[in-house]
């Protein structure tokens, strides 16, 4: 008898809480409490780079969250009172970045160093910038982006017949760390060779380069391979060195040219003339 009693008061303990329970059930149950956000609009600031170089999308990297975007102000709901490292740059082709290090891609070309980079990988721009307490309730930053490549166009005047041809440049830095902008290492960069006619009607061989920098503590010596349209060949050997001093000081391609045609060259160049630098004229 008293277990029969002890069953019925407990089943009707149960029923009493049954309206509790399922009053807190479905649509009903409390939202979980969120931390203060802040919402940070990112602007991209283009100044000095021309309509024709500025990309129509690039990369907003926020604590290595990767996020492609378009141009214009763009906003992200972060969390208040934190600290954020916020990096941007552009797609460049073979160029890979990772932790805020820009790295440039193998040689396509197979050249004596194992370790020989892309000569003439795409242009790159790009920033980094950190927020060590991010507060209120709305906030803005701008990022200056900044050109991280820099052209270098070596020029000999052609008077013979060439059918192809490429070009080694050594002591070229294969990184470059967006946090500083300082590029590193010291490597052979490969590119090939244009043949082409200019504005006069002559023909001309460019060697085109694109580089993160220099090693500015080697010697820079830029190697030229031709194969001739006769089935010879010709190489090119000349010290660039006293010639790339201030490379990558400004935005502007630095283009040298050879004084003499390539008939007249034996083995190396002495007499480059920098031009369309404005403040070289050898």
């Amino acid at each position: 008898m008293k277990t029969i009693i002890k069953n019925m008061v407990l089943g009707c303990f149960a029923l009493s809480l049954l309206p509790a329970i399922t009053a807190c059930s479905g649509d009903e149950l409390p939202q979980p409490i969120k931390r203060p956000r802040t919402m940070l609009t990112l602007t991209t600031d283009w100044t000095g780079v021309d309509k024709g170089e500025k990309p129509n999308s690039y990369v907003v990297n926020i604590n290595e969250n990767q996020y492609t975007v378009e141009n214009g102000d763009n906003v992200y709901e972060l969390k208040t009172n934190e600290s954020y490292a916020i990096s941007s740059y552009t797609f460049a082709e073979n160029i890979t970045i990772t932790d805020s290090i820009a790295k440039v891609g193998a040689s396509k070309t197979e050249v004596s160093s194992p370790t020989a980079i892309n000569g003439l990988p795409g242009t790159l721009y790009g920033t980094y910038s950190r927020i060590d307490n991010l507060e209120g309730a709305t906030s803005s930053l701008s990022l200056k982006m900044k050109q991280l490549t820099h052209d270098l166009n070596v020029t000999i005047s052609n008077d013979v017949s060439v059918n192809s041809g490429y070009a080694v440049l050594n002591g070229v830095a294969s990184s470059v760390n967006l946090k500083t902008g300082e590029s590193s290492g010291s490597e052979d960069a490969v590119t090939e060779v244009r043949i082409a006619t200019n504005a006069k009607g002559e023909q001309e061989i460019t060697v085109p380069f694109r580089l993160l920098g220099l090693d500015k503590s080697a010697t820079h010596t830029l190697t030229i391979y031709l194969s001739l349209a006769d089935g010879t060949s010709k190489t090119i050997v000349t010290d660039l060195s006293s010639y790339l001093s201030n490379f990558g000081q400004t935005t502007a391609p630095l283009n040298i040219a050879s004084g003499v045609a390539l008939s007249s060259i034996m083995s190396g160049v002495n007499n480059w003339q920098v031009v369309n630098a404005g403040t070289i004229k050898l």
